[in-house]
């Protein structure tokens, strides 16, 4: 008997359509987990590529900020003047290492800049390049390229490397701004808090020790400003007025004698520890200047006298001349001067600059006559050293008499005195710093925001306009 049911069974021509699909279905779903499983790949590449692409810019940033501390320590080797001086590219590092890369960096100067300039370029190669070898073809590489500026201050108005002593009734320390008002009608001597005259003494005591006197300020003198020393003994007479605070290092090697509040310490005495700025000392200026341009730059009596060979300038008693700058951005290169007359500067736009090899000597008949008021205008570096038994003009500078000057002195590695009772506007840094007879220093504080600067703490900063990303290691 046959039984009925409701399925039609396939026909012979049609089984074997479920396996050809479900092969159909395996197949479509190898080839997308094989299209994620590349698209996955492709990516971790672009990843893994991106990744060394970022670590390069961040090696070359690092190239970057190691060129400007290569450019700024100060220890002889790729200096900011010698690099700035120099001709052409000078490469400060090839291939220094950095994590898993290295960087190189090169800088060359800005010509005729003021502020003086150097473009920096560092290139950052991953995986590190070595030896002297540019960074192979294959590898991942990126360069940046900015610019680094230096500008010179002041690193105190009066400041002495080793010891400052001021002596003498009626001596004292005060401030005006030239370029706001002569001294005679405004200058700032203020004797009530606060005291911001800004007419700061400072001394980092020389290497002292606990016997050292390296801050002594005498009987019937006055400070309007602060007084600092950062190693040594501050010793301050009992008749004498600081309108500022007074900060000494702390004992053993620290202390200070009649630092009483209120007299003679008018604002705060205290025992702190402070750190002094690097002062660079004063490069050698190398060849003399000729004969026939420092006579093309003199006007006035004849008389005066200068070798070439030996650097040394001498103006006689009763002689006097006017010494006019030479081209922008240069200066006078001498081993002594010694002015037993008077030495005129009255040039109102570029200042007369001398860089001296030995000292100064201004006799009790010498005097140095900067008609334009401003301390600025007559700038003094000597890259003479002498700690001991110093003697003028040979390796110190030395001001006698009671003419009045203004100037800027910067000889941070040998001595300074001001004697006589003489009136100096400006600034003065030496080794040590005497200053005795009466005389007094008025700190001229235009010279804080003076450009021409030579002689001073320079400081190195970034210029932001400068910063850009190259395609190629020569930014071409």
């Amino acid at each position: 008997m046959a039984i009925a049911t409701g399925v039609q069974w396939m026909s012979r021509d049609e089984r074997g359509s479920v396996l050809v699909s479900a092969m159909m279905l395996v197949l479509a779903m190898t080839l997308i987990g094989a299209g994620i499983f590349y698209a996955a790949v492709v990516d971790n590449r672009l990843a893994l590529n991106n990744s060394d692409q970022v670590q390069t810019l961040f090696t070359a940033e690092a190239g970057l900020n190691v060129a400007l501390r290569e450019l700024a320590d100060g220890d002889g080797t790729h200096d900011f003047t010698s690099v700035f001086n120099a001709a052409g590219t000078t490469t400060l590092f090839t291939n220094k290492p950095f994590g898993s890369g290295s960087f190189t960096g090169t800088a060359q100067a800005v010509a005729n800049s003021n502020p003086q300039r150097i473009t920096v370029t560092a290139t950052g190669c991953m995986p590190a390049a070595t030896g002297n070898n540019a960074c192979p073809t294959s590898n991942t590489q990126a360069t940046l390229r900015t610019e680094i500026v230096s500008q010179i201050h002041l690193a105190g108005p009066f400041f002495a490397l080793g010891k400052f002593t001021l002596s003498g009734n009626g001596a004292l320390v005060d401030s005006f701004n030239s370029s706001v008002a002569p001294y005679a009608t405004q200058h700032c001597q203020k004797i009530t808090p606060p005291f911001d005259c800004g007419a700061d003494v400072f001394a980092d005591g020389g290497g002292g020790t606990s016997s050292t006197v390296s801050v002594s300020i005498g009987n019937n003198t006055t400070v309007y400003g602060n007084v600092t020393d950062t190693l040594g003994v501050v010793s301050l007479n009992s008749a004498t007025n600081i309108y500022g605070d007074v900060t000494y290092a702390p004992s053993p090697n620290g202390s200070c004698t009649n630092c009483t509040s209120p007299t003679p310490v008018h604002g705060t005495p205290s025992a702190q520890q402070t750190t002094s700025p690097i002062v660079p000392a004063v490069q050698s200026c190398g060849t003399f200047t000729s004969s026939s341009l420092v006579t093309n730059h003199i006007t006035g009596s004849t008389g005066w006298t200068y070798n070439q060979t030996t650097g040394d300038f001498s103006l006689p008693a009763n002689k006097t001349i006017t010494l006019a700058p030479l081209a922008t951005g240069t200066y006078y290169c001498f081993h002594t001067l010694t002015l037993q007359g008077t030495l005129t500067v009255n040039s109102a736009t570029d200042p007369v600059i001398i860089s001296l090899t030995g000292g100064m000597s201004v006799s009790s008949t010498g005097s140095i006559a900067n008609t334009t008021s401003k301390a600025q205008q007559f700038q003094l570096l000597s890259s003479a050293t002498c700690t001991s038994s110093c003697s003028a003009p040979t390796n110190s500078i030395q001001i006698s008499g009671g003419s009045d000057a203004y100037l800027y002195i910067y000889a941070p590695r040998t001595q300074i005195v001001a004697s006589g009772g003489a009136n100096l506007y400006g600034a003065l840094l030496g080794n040590d710093l005497q200053v005795s007879g009466g005389s007094r220093l008025h700190y001229d504080k235009a010279l804080g925001n003076a450009g021409n600067l030579v002689g001073g703490i320079p400081s190195f900063t970034w210029n932001p306009g400068a910063w850009k990303a190259c395609n190629n290691p020569t930014c071409t």
